[in-house]
């Protein structure tokens, strides 16, 4: 490091040491916490360190964020390698040298500190680099990872970013084009009142660079302890222009962005005053196409920064008013700049099934307005995925919306959603891990991805600290990991199988031990929590477009299981939720009771029959009396046949016809030599009768 640059950082440091006790202070009572039961490691004061050497291996650094106090431990936690959502972009396709150059945040065999960490990926050779650590920044806090770009003459560039005011920020440079062989500092500068100071401190830094005009960045600057959203410009990567607030009210924001052909689009948050930095809620949006000197809104509204009323044009949806946070994933603008918006809703910041269901919702904008669908729900507010608008017909989403090992924690599975028709609804076409031993976390699309290098992400044991291992996946949807100790300069990176559950225990039929998370009693809670979080569904469907105008089946079968695995388990506090959940359907949700009309109707009694078999409440009898009774009374509708047999004692439903095409099939399979086809063919013509009474 050049030695002007590092006093730059350590009188910059010292200047913000007593902004860094006041913010210690604020975040104890933000956050609910006092200073003698947890020391927030975010708050180290520690200078960057220039190292220029391999890596010889890719080990994320894996990192925690604010104690729960509950089983699941921290508010998120694991591989954050490639973590925040607001720091972008961690890799790039450069067509020119036919490579996608990428960086993360590394660390050492103890995780004692972050590395930021250089390779890319040669779509010639289809190998990887030996990383090349930059900088050793002498923290583990995951919001000091850094960012990548490259200029128009190939240099890479890596910003090293800072998590508050009170840490230095650093910019390094590659010495060669398309080479990451080594870095040196920058002394870069912005113009702050008029004046060149050095520009030694930025957060969640996101940066562009415009063909022939140079770099444009958008990043966070920390006023009275409060989360300020701005960008700045810069020709040379050098000398930095004065940064321009884009908003700036409540407590702070946080912001996503895009680049798309010169558009600069950004979509941000807002924390609402009096609550904490945990309080995260609305979603607003504005572009540039003139490298910041205006800025619109989607239906080109000129509008001046920065913004300071939480009402106003850039607003796209108010989810204050319904009681939600907002939690900012990803955005990309498609080729005539079109945003596309992936947010996830919950009930609050804490992890675990109370502030469910975490909806993800995706925001597009039409020519009469934005437009809102959900895709999925998972089980934590930062399971972060990206969006790939690949052409009209085919938009995907590749996240880690699927529950993973350490449910509830950050990450999960890695699923590959589709959408066919703009994205107005999602299917799943691919899950791209399973059986994972830990969660994958923050899968994210690298700017102008190429088919080959598609996608990046880490994985990380979501309660405690453990090893992190990085992954890519292509376009196809095939996984690859890379190695954690590599003594070449090159390798081809290994394809990671998706291994079946059956073959994960080498002894077939065991089922005493398990894969963590992968045990009966696990699953079943995951499943009995997500029933008891979620409004009644229609007919399976829990996002119904109309609200249910009654109790089905699905719903039924779910609800007697929950009870049945409550019993099982004897979680005595878990069976009163069932039974809690069921109270309203006596007085406020009565209307919700099927017509006992139907066998699909009828089946609703059985809950209320468990419930009088558990507890002995009479009103339980009644009501499931009423619906097993009347599945006897013949219908207003029926038939000669249908009389006839009922008068002889005779009943018949779905499952004797299930049976019956049951017996025929396996009539039709069965050999005619077989021993046992004689005992079934006359089973089945002697049981079996056809219409008029008439026998086969």
């Amino acid at each position: 490091m050049k030695q002007t640059n590092l006093n730059r950082c350590r009188k910059k440091t010292g200047i913000h040491l007593i902004s860094k006790i006041v913010f210690l202070s604020f975040l104890f009572i933000s956050n609910g916490l006092s200073a003698q039961h947890f020391i927030n490691p975010d708050l180290k004061i520690a200078d960057g360190k220039p190292v220029n050497k391999k890596a010889n291996g890719f080990k994320g650094i894996w990192y925690m964020n604010q104690p729960s106090h509950n089983e699941y431990a921290y508010k998120y936690s694991g591989g954050m390698a490639v973590y925040p959502a607001n720091h972008r972009p961690f890799a790039v396709y450069s067509k020119k040298a036919g490579k996608t150059f990428f960086c993360f945040g590394g660390t050492n065999k103890e995780n004692s500190t972050l590395l930021h960490s250089v390779s890319y990926f040669d779509h010639k050779t289809d190998k990887v680099a030996n990383p090349t650590i930059v900088l050793d920044k002498g923290v583990t806090d995951a919001h000091d990872n850094p960012v990548i770009s490259i200029d128009d003459n190939g240099y890479i560039w890596i910003f090293s970013t800072a998590h508050g005011a009170w840490r230095p920020s650093y910019i390094s440079r590659s010495t060669q084009p398309y080479s990451i062989d080594s870095f040196e500092l920058v002394n870069p500068t912005e113009m702050v009142n008029g004046k060149e100071v050095p520009f030694t401190n930025f957060s969640y830094f996101q940066v562009y660079h415009i063909k022939g005009k140079g770099f444009i960045a958008l990043f966070t600057k920390y006023i009275k302890n409060r989360r300020v959203i701005g960008f700045s410009t810069s020709a040379d990567g050098v000398k930095w222009n004065e940064w321009k607030q884009i908003a700036n009210f409540g407590e702070g924001h946080y912001q996503v962005s895009d680049c798309s052909n010169g558009k600069i689009g950004v979509a941000f948050d807002y924390h609402p005053k009096g609550k904490g930095l945990n309080w995260r809620t609305n979603l607003q949006y504005l572009e540039t196409s003139d490298f910041g000197q205006s800025w619109q809104t989607e239906s080109g509204k000129t509008v001046p920064l920065p913004l300071t009323e939480i009402q106003n044009p850039a607003l796209i949806h108010d989810f204050e008013k319904e009681k939600l946070n907002c939690y900012l994933s990803d955005i990309q603008l498609d080729k005539k700049g079109n945003p596309a918006i992936l947010i996830i809703t919950s009930k609050g910041y804490n992890p675990g099934p109370e502030n469910g269901p975490r909806n993800w919702h995706l925001f597009t904008y039409g020519g009469n307005g934005w437009n809102d669908s959900q895709v999925t729900s998972s089980d934590n507010n930062y399971d972060m995925g990206s969006v790939y608008i690949e052409s009209a017909r085919s938009w995907k989403i590749i996240a880690p919306s699927a529950d993973g090992p350490q449910a509830y924690n950050t990450g999960g599975e890695v699923v590959m959603w589709k959408s066919s028709d703009k994205g107005k609804s999602w299917t799943i076409e691919k899950h791209l891990t399973q059986n994972s031993p830990r969660n994958h976390c923050y899968v994210r699309r690298p700017l102008n991805a190429h088919p080959d290098f598609y996608g990046i992400w880490a994985d990380g044991h979501g309660r405690k600290p453990s090893e992190s291992y990085l992954y890519f996946c292509n376009k196809k949807g095939e996984v690859f990991v890379l190695p954690r100790e590599l003594a070449d300069s090159l390798c081809t990176p290994e394809r990671k199988a998706n291994i079946p559950f059956s073959d994960v225990r080498s002894k077939a039929g065991d089922l005493k031990h398990w894969p963590e998370g992968k045990s009966p009693e696990a699953i079943g809670k995951r499943v009995v929590e997500k029933f008891l979080n979620t409004p009644h569904p229609r007919y399976g469907n829990t996002h119904p477009t109309t609200p249910p105008s009654q109790i089905t089946y699905p719903d039924v079968c779910t609800w007697l299981g929950g009870m049945w695995f409550a019993e099982t388990t004897k979680n005595d506090q878990l069976f009163q939720r069932f039974e809690d959940r069921f109270a309203p359907l006596f007085d406020k949700d009565q209307h919700l009771q099927p017509h006992p009309n139907h066998v699909d109707n009828n089946v609703f009694g059985s809950i209320p029959l468990e419930l009088y078999m558990r507890t002995g409440d009479k009103k339980y009898l009644d009501l499931g009396s009423r619906y097993a009774d009347s599945q006897w009374t013949l219908p207003g509708n029926a038939n000669e046949p249908q009389k006839k047999w009922t008068d002889q004692g005779y009943s018949w439903g779905r499952g004797n016809g299930w049976m019956a095409v049951g017996m025929a099939e396996l009539l039709r399979i069965l050999p005619k030599d077989n021993a046992d086809r004689p005992v079934s063919w006359a089973t089945c013509t002697d049981r079996l009768p056809c219409s008029g009474g008439q026998r086969l």
